[in-house]
């Protein structure tokens, strides 16, 4: 075969093709570079149909000769006026005994038309998403980080370029927190529904907490690619909780291991807590206790009273002074007690409970009562004894008058031994 016949072999490829010599003259163009742009290039250097790569073709050659071939991208003016993008494969062969290269151009214009668009709408979706104050971050369907945006390069110090390609796993050293953050993606995944409100450490920072809501990314025609994550900090947030949790189990153990009675009520005195020693002293269970009021435990005569002495306290104090109380057990009996109790207030000083400590005063009743009996008892011994010290002072009195007024030793002695 001839090189001519080899050339006309050229024509039936489906892109444009140039070959040329080692002086880099154009020796031949098949039939769609002609009718594109090359219809009067023949004779003419190659590097000369190119806009950018001309200046730099001395290296293009050399490297297509070492490694066999070489692809780069350029701009071609057309015949017809205007320009397109090409993508170009040099190609060093030998043909008999000459070398020559030959030259794949392929049309890239709507190719690199859809790019750029692409280009720009990521451009326009990276600006949306990085003006977010929450961390977002896509991730496809092999676990596979796409895109984060600004506020997760700046709190997880990591940037955009490094983790995109990486799976949590790589980032983290935490594997049992990636694995759980995978299942939580593949869980949307499958079901094709959001998960929202999780709370988990971040993945570089367990000390720092975020709650996050994971949803389906989905290609235009509704295919679901992976998930988008949005994550914002709640560390503070979490904390102030836990210490509220911790506080409150603090308060809920001092509340129930008082050896007093306790109670929380709402300010119109709707019970709303009992410890155990106080439904032990009033017969009731809690269940049963939130069911009433301080006013049903209260007497009927006293509730006047009980009522007067709440109302003074939400107004004008913080606190109950200890005040003695009676209250009604749950089979009528009374149960005599001495309260202390406290105004509990909002953030703002509103009052909006009352806590009471109560404590059963029934033995100090029964020994005060035997107390008042036994001084009562003393007291008639005592009258007594004056009675009778009274009675032989007189007796004395008279037999010391009638002594004296005997005359002679004889009649007193007399007196004396009859006495």
């Amino acid at each position: 075969m001839i090189l001519a016949d080899y050339l006309q072999l050229l024509d039936f490829a489906p892109i444009a093709l140039l070959v040329a010599d080692e002086k880099d003259e154009i020796l031949y163009a098949n039939k769609i570079a002609e009718a594109t742009f090359f219809q009067e290039l023949k004779q003419k250097e190659v590097k000369h149909i190119f806009s950018y790569s001309k200046a730099k073709w001395a290296e293009i050659m050399k490297t297509s000769k070492e490694k066999g071939s070489y692809s780069f991208n350029d701009s071609i003016k057309k015949l017809t006026g205007g320009s397109i993008d090409v993508n170009v494969t040099c190609k060093p062969i030998k043909f008999i005994d000459d070398q020559v290269f030959v030259y794949y151009i392929q049309d890239v214009t709507d190719q690199q038309k859809i790019i750029k668009e692409l280009y720009k709408e990521q451009q326009y979706t990276q600006t949306i998403l990085d003006s977010i104050p929450a961390l977002v971050y896509v991730k496809d369907l092999e676990n596979r980080i796409v895109s984060v945006n600004r506020a997760f390069e700046e709190t997880t110090k990591l940037t955009n370029e490094f983790v995109q390609g990486r799976s949590l796993s790589e980032l983290t050293s935490d594997q049992e927190l990636a694995i759980d953050f995978w299942k939580d993606d593949l869980k949307v995944i499958k079901s094709d529904i959001p998960l929202r409100k999780l709370i988990k450490p971040l993945f570089n920072d367990p000390n720092r907490k975020f709650i996050t809501d994971k949803i389906p990314y989905k290609t235009y025609d509704g295919e679901t690619v992976g998930i988008i994550g949005f994550s914002t900090e709640v560390t503070d947030r979490v904390n102030l909780e836990n210490a509220l949790l911790e506080s409150e189990r603090n308060f809920r153990l001092l509340f129930n291991t008082s050896p007093e009675g306790a109670i929380i009520s709402s300010i119109d005195g709707r019970i709303i807590m009992a410890n155990a020693t106080l439904c032990k002293m009033l017969h009731y269970t809690e269940e049963e206790l939130t069911k009433l009021s301080l006013f049903d435990i209260t007497p009927k005569n006293k509730r006047e009273v009980e009522a007067s002495t709440l109302q003074l306290s939400i107004l004008f104090g913080d606190t109950i002074e200890p005040v003695e109380r009676s209250y009604l057990r749950k089979d009528g009996s009374i149960l005599p007690a001495m309260v202390k109790g406290w105004i509990i207030k909002n953030e703002i000083g509103t009052p909006t409970l009352i806590g009471a400590f109560i404590r059963d005063i029934t033995n100090e009743k029964i020994a005060e009562k035997k107390k008042n009996e036994f001084r009562l008892d003393l007291n008639d011994k005592v009258a007594v004894t004056k009675l009778l010290f009274n009675g032989y002072a007189e007796e004395l009195q008279t037999n010391v008058e009638k002594l004296t007024s005997f005359n002679n030793l004889e009649d007193t002695q007399s007196y004396i031994s009859e006495a």
